[in-house]
């Protein structure tokens, strides 16, 4: 069969017209999506050029941190800085040392800073140095009595002409009495109680007497000397010095010097 004839309405599109017509249509939408692009770039771009904060150093930090210091800087205001004082007099290398002039004006700065451990051992330094020094000075104190004690004992024996041999158990005599000045020399690692220490307790109390008859005969105007030689409790022969000094209101001293 031959094909019908086919009529064409005038209004109707040709596939030319309709192509047109959508790339039209397409280029719109470019130019709309753009325009868009546009003001997001430009939103973006007022986002990203956005003026800082500036943020200031806080007075009422100062109440809340004791440790905490302010420098303003002087006539440069540009240059102030905030620094922690406990840490710069113990010289600890920290950000809040006053040497790294810390800028970063925030709470959160001094928060992480009090919860240093460095910070921490600086705060209870100095009441760890005030009880190191009263114990010190306590355990000192101890052992001074304690050595008094010792040092009569060896001066009584050397009165009473005993020998220093039985210091010891003289010693050991007075610990059983509960006397409570010697208890310190129990707890120490050192011996007190031999023949050697009484030795060296017997040379001190000479050389103090001894220093102490020098400075008489020195201050004295005039001296008088008597040399005698006598044994001691050993047999051992010795030299006896005796000497007549005046003292300051021209009383008659006299001393005894044996070697």
């Amino acid at each position: 069969m031959p094909p019908k004839k086919m009529k064409f309405d005038p209004k109707q599109k040709t596939l030319d017209i309709l192509f047109n017509d959508l790339n039209s249509t397409d280029k719109q939408n470019l130019v709309s999506s753009s325009d868009v692009q546009d003001e997001n770039a430009c939103s973006a771009s007022s986002i990203i050029h956005k003026v800082p904060k500036i943020r200031q150093f806080q007075p009422k930090w100062l109440k809340t941190y004791s440790w905490l210091r302010y420098d303003n800087g002087g006539a440069n205001k540009n240059e102030d800085f905030m620094f922690c004082e406990i840490c710069t007099d113990n010289k600890k290398v920290n950000g809040m040392n006053k040497i790294a002039k810390n800028r970063n004006f925030q709470n959160s700065t001094l928060t992480r800073h009090a919860d240093l451990a460095d910070h921490k051992l600086c705060l209870i330094a100095p009441e760890l140095r005030t009880n190191f020094e009263k114990c010190s000075a306590k355990l000192t104190s101890d052992q001074d009595k304690a050595i008094t004690v010792l040092l009569k004992v060896v001066k009584w024996m050397a009165d009473e002409d005993i020998p220093l041999n039985k210091f010891k158990s003289f010693v050991n005599l007075l610990h059983e009495l509960g006397v409570q000045d010697l208890d310190v020399l129990r707890k120490s690692n050192i011996n007190y109680e031999s023949s050697v220490t009484a030795s060296e307790l017997l040379e001190s109390l000479a050389e103090f007497a001894n220093n102490a008859v020098t400075i008489t005969m020195k201050k004295s105007p005039v001296v008088t000397l008597l040399a005698d030689e006598s044994n001691d409790i050993s047999n051992r022969k010795r030299l006896v010095m005796y000497a007549q000094t005046l003292s300051e209101d021209l009383m008659p001293v006299s001393l005894c010097v044996q070697c």
